[in-house]
């Protein structure tokens, strides 16, 4: 039967994915906020050598702290499958594009749809008043996913990058350890959060400051954990304590306990999460009038440095961290060291993947930029001479970012 169901996905024309809405009756826990069903678009692989190659993305698209904002997300393509296209254009994003500087473009391809914005973790199984009327059944979604997909990719020698963009970043540390756990031993599974491994959310409350519409905090985790009836990683949970497990939607502070190896993206000035939720003016020249603007992006890139290294000591995880104003805006640049996002995301996955082979040295883990004095301005074209690209202020507060808003957590917050 789950041959049979797996055989219904068909691929698209060109370089787009086909529509698959999962059964409810075979996945009764996979729904979207107001309870229409989940899914998610393949498109197969190209080549015969990229047969057992695969990229898993989960989408991003922000996160819903309030009853009012939930429902209302309820309500568009962010809470409802109702709406969503019957195919998906993979060249939407660098990672999934046709573009010659994509090592990915010809694996398998699997976008998994983000339609509860409770960061992919939500373990609820029915709605009722505490959660607003509503399904918050993100892990439960992907747990569907991948069992949806098992059948096609579960083969020895397979390759999985499991990878996420701003709320499917978050969702990817969430869920990784159990999505290598189902696909063990057959599937080596490499991870790579994409503008989802902030540093902890502080508000900025200076001049011509914002206040967020969402509360990103730490301690608004406290509540949502109960809302969502979270599922973080046992391991993270169980060292914290039932008092503290909240705090596992940190990255920082859930990274140390992934035990998939991972290759985390993340720029240093994160404009969407400064601007969308931390309540920076969003505006380049505008910060740069405020000093006191000035003084939060620069602790803010300085923090986001400090979170990035608790993955230091990991056995062969790593990180890319250019200090550009991006968010999720990784193409042929920026590029550290004559590497880009891609490539580096690449090579951890397709390089010494065998049994007991070494880890990677830690000159092919850790790519970051370190500014000489401030970091903001960001520092990179100061410092390699190279161009961030297109992931420029303007970008970022497009129309598109502004939809696929993104998602946060933090721990306590030190200047």
């Amino acid at each position: 039967a789950a041959a049979a169901a797996a055989a219904t996905v068909v691929a698209a024309a060109n370089n787009t994915a086909a529509l698959q809405l999962l059964d409810q009756a075979r996945y009764p826990h996979a729904r979207c906020l107001d309870g229409s069903p989940f899914g998610l678009y393949y498109r197969r692989a190209r080549t015969a050598a990229d047969a057992k190659r695969w990229l898993v993305v989960l989408n991003g698209g922000g996160l819903c702290t309030t009853r009012e904002n939930c429902q209302q997300r309820a309500t568009t393509p962010l809470g409802s499958s109702r709406d969503w296209p019957r195919e998906f254009d993979l060249d939407r994003f660098s990672f999934t594009s046709s573009a010659e500087y994509n090592h990915f473009r010809d694996w398998h391809m699997v976008f998994v749809m983000y339609c509860t914005g409770d960061l992919h973790a939500g373990g609820r199984t029915s709605a009722s008043d505490e959660t607003y009327g509503l399904y918050f059944a993100g892990a439960h979604n992907v747990d569907a996913a991948i069992d949806f997909l098992a059948p096609r990719l579960d083969a020895a020698g397979t390759t999985l990058v499991f990878a996420g963009g701003s709320a499917g970043g978050f969702g990817n540390l969430y869920n990784i350890d159990r999505v290598a756990a189902r696909l063990a031993p057959n599937v080596d599974v490499v991870g790579a959060p994409i503008g989802g491994f902030p540093p902890p959310i502080h508000w900025y409350d200076g001049p011509e400051h914002t206040t967020p519409g969402d509360d990103a905090r730490t301690q608004a985790f406290r509540g949502l954990a109960n809302v969502w009836a979270a599922r973080w990683p046992e391991a993270c949970t169980a060292a914290h304590g039932d008092a503290d497990a909240y705090r596992c939607a940190i990255p920082e502070f859930v990274a140390p306990y992934v035990r998939a190896d991972m290759m985390v993206v993340q720029p240093l000035t994160d404009w969407v999460i400064t601007v969308g939720y931390e309540g920076v003016p969003g505006d380049v020249g505008k910060i740069n009038m405020i000093p006191e603007a000035v003084a939060f992006m620069d602790a803010y890139a300085r923090n986001s440095t400090r979170a990035l290294r608790v993955l230091d000591n990991s056995r062969n995880s790593g990180y890319f961290a250019p200090s550009c104003i991006n968010h999720v805006n990784f193409n042929e640049v920026p590029a550290i060291r004559g590497q880009n996002a891609i490539d580096v995301v690449y090579h951890m996955a397709t390089t010494n993947r065998q049994a007991g082979a070494p880890p990677l040295p830690p000159a092919a883990r850790f790519y970051i930029d370190t500014c000489p004095d401030e970091y903001w301005p960001p520092c990179h074209e100061r410092v390699t001479g190279g161009a961030c690209g297109k992931a420029t202020a303007a970008d970022a507060v497009s129309a598109h970012a502004r939809v696929l808003l993104p998602q946060m957590v933090p721990p306590t917050f030190k200047w």
